[in-house]
């Protein structure tokens, strides 16, 4: 977490604000605020009338993409534990 307090630092030095920071395939990267949070709504399925518009089709493949596979990662993270009767 102090790896991101220096990165979001640096990010703010660099002038670049409405972001937030978080950890990506084992780097850390900002994200615009705005996708962030429709990226969630997304995966909570609680998306809301023209929360996709700002966005272009590609970006929302690449959302539709991630929420995919952070589901699959999850069913079998659950399958996993289910198999060690955890």
């Amino acid at each position: 977490s102090s790896l991101m307090g220096v990165y979001a630092v640096e990010q703010l030095l660099e002038g670049k604000s409405n972001i937030v920071i978080c950890s990506r395939a084992g780097k850390i990267v900002s994200t615009e605020i705005r996708y962030a949070l429709v990226l969630d709504r997304m995966y909570k399925n609680k998306l809301k009338p023209g929360d996709l518009d700002p966005f272009t089709e590609e970006q929302i493949a690449e959302m539709r993409a991630f929420c995919d596979r952070k589901r699959r990662d999850l069913l079998s993270l659950y399958e996993k534990v289910d198999l060690l009767g955890l």
